[in-house]
């Protein structure tokens, strides 16, 4: 997904380099709300359904990053038990 994000130029949002512009630059403003929003899209679609509930509750690209992040990394106990509540189903 990394891959993906910078081919399209838009990694930075969820590592938190691009920032919201002022609300009061409302041009500004508007597009990075807009780019923040097809992220999101993009992470949701690639998301299976037990995945999606743990961050739909994440309000920003990048607090969904960094859970997928914390859930995804060697320390995390996640995949393994996935994995086997995916066997087992």
């Amino acid at each position: 997904m990394s891959f993906y994000l910078h081919g399209i130029h838009k990694i930075g949002h969820v590592t938190g380099t691009i920032k919201a512009s002022s609300e009061y630059d409302v041009v500004a403003y508007a597009k990075w709300d807009d780019d923040a929003g097809f992220v999101m899209s993009i992470l949701f679609r690639a998301m299976t359904d037990d995945v999606l509930r743990m961050v739909e509750e994440c309000e920003t690209d990048e607090a969904i990053w960094r859970i997928l992040g914390d859930l995804y990394t060697n320390e995390s106990d996640f995949i393994q038990f996935h994995e086997l509540m995916c066997k087992a189903t």
